[in-house]
């Protein structure tokens, strides 16, 4: 949203934000009107999706290009209004492919990363457009792409006097998800009226940590309300359901929690999950006045020996092997890049460390030096024991009595 001219415009990224967080939008708006903290632009991984979306959305313009598409860019001086009758005036002559399509009507704004051109019968003429954004998801369009896509496409009906039919993302995988308007129109509609009731009445929001904190212009403020606050979001693996539970008990912070009696059932919560809430919230306190992080071990009662999990691990062996990956999941917005093996292994009474390295897609012999180092280490090392469903048949030590946490047998390829 942007104050501009004492009008407040709102824009289509609006929407995604509600549906995400809509105490972003409470304050947004407080940042717009006045009175409330400016945001700040986000961290280093909101900064690098960024990039990767705008390095998807070059390489689909240059494709169009090669492939001799005429396409006519929409470009912007800060002014929308005259951006949006350029977008009009091209709509209008039927331009083959609109980039940047900018749009400015009844408090709404945005800009549509494509139109395209497609034969249909509008008041155009025999022509029309449907809209089309790229995005970095690999699978499937997600709701705040949808609402996104639905305020172009009415934008488009608009101005073209007939709905578009059709919407489409440009996958990161390279294909198209395309999504009839007719069948998400009214979502996007019972969006946009939550929005705008929602910046006209202003109701009170609560900042709870979410996926959108990673991107969010606000998290530095909310987080240190958190942290004011002792809020009970901060205890770890607690849920929203429990802290309201807790909350409404008049258990509010992290401190009184960690000091709550464990028995004094609260409603809506089990009392395991209580106690487990409690004995997390009193390490966390206890944390705070200590050079170290403190823990707890938790162990299986002694009659319930489990079949699943670290229970099936073997007994460590000097044949273990830890491996490890380091990749880059947005190397291309169609694929990831490994570009490091790891392998820790037991060399007498030390252990080593062996970095595979691949410096470039097309580096051989990556695959076959991680496969020699494998196989190497399984012929030295002796067999391991087969598992079998009680520990205890094979000697074995009470799984609750375990005190490593993560180790496992190579096995031959």
């Amino acid at each position: 949203m942007r104050l501009d001219n004492e009008r407040l415009w709102l824009s289509p990224t609006d929407l995604a934000t509600r549906l995400e967080c809509p105490h972003a939008i409470t304050m947004s708006l407080a940042a717009e009107l006045g009175g409330g903290p400016q945001g700040f632009r986000g961290g280093a991984y909101a900064e690098m999706i960024a990039a990767k979306g705008d390095e998807h959305e070059r390489a689909y313009l240059e494709r169009l290009v090669a492939e001799g598409r005429e396409v006519v860019e929409i470009t912007m001086d800060g002014d929308f209004s005259a951006a949006a009758e350029r977008t009009i005036a091209a709509i209008s002559r039927g331009a083959e492919v609109i980039y940047q399509a900018t749009f400015a009507n009844s408090g709404w704004r945005g800009r549509a990363d494509f139109l395209e051109r497609i034969d249909a019968e509008t008041e155009l003429g025999n022509w029309g457009y449907e809209a089309v954004d790229t995005k970095l998801a690999r699978s499937e369009a997600l709701p705040h792409h949808v609402l996104q896509l639905g305020v172009y496409s009415e934008e488009i009906g608009r101005i073209q006097g007939v709905a578009p039919v059709e919407m489409h993302l440009e996958l990161g995988s390279g294909e198209r998800a395309s999504i009839r308007v007719r069948e998400v129109a009214a979502y996007v509609r019972r969006a946009r009226s939550a929005l705008k009731r929602t910046v006209e009445e202003r109701p009170p929001t609560t900042a709870y940590p979410c996926s959108y904190c990673a991107f969010c212009a606000f998290s530095r403020e909310c987080e240190r309300s958190w942290l004011e606050a002792d809020h009970l979001s901060q205890v770890a693996e607690i849920r929203r359901d429990h802290v309201h539970a807790l909350e409404g008990a008049g258990i509010d912070t992290m401190a009184k929690l960690a000091g709550h009696d464990p028995s004094a059932h609260v409603p809506g919560l089990r009392d395991e999950a209580l106690a487990t809430l409690v004995r997390q919230a009193a390490l966390q306190v206890d944390g705070r006045t200590q050079d170290r992080v403190p823990f707890e071990a938790r162990g299986l009662p002694e009659d319930d020996v489990r079949d699943r999990g670290f229970a099936r691990l073997p007994e460590p062996d000097h044949g273990d092997v830890f491996f490890d990956l380091e990749g880059d999941p947005f190397w291309t917005p169609a694929r990831e890049l490994i570009f490091l093996l790891g392998i820790v292994l037991r060399d007498g009474d030390d252990w080593t460390y062996e970095q595979i390295w691949a410096h470039t897609p097309e580096q051989p012999g990556t695959g076959d030096r991680l496969g020699g180092a494998w196989r190497s280490r399984v012929r030295r090392a002796p067999p391991a024991q087969p598992l079998s469903r009680n520990p205890q048949a094979q000697g074995l030590p009470d799984p609750a009595n375990r005190s490593y946490t993560e180790r496992g047998r190579a096995a031959a390829p």
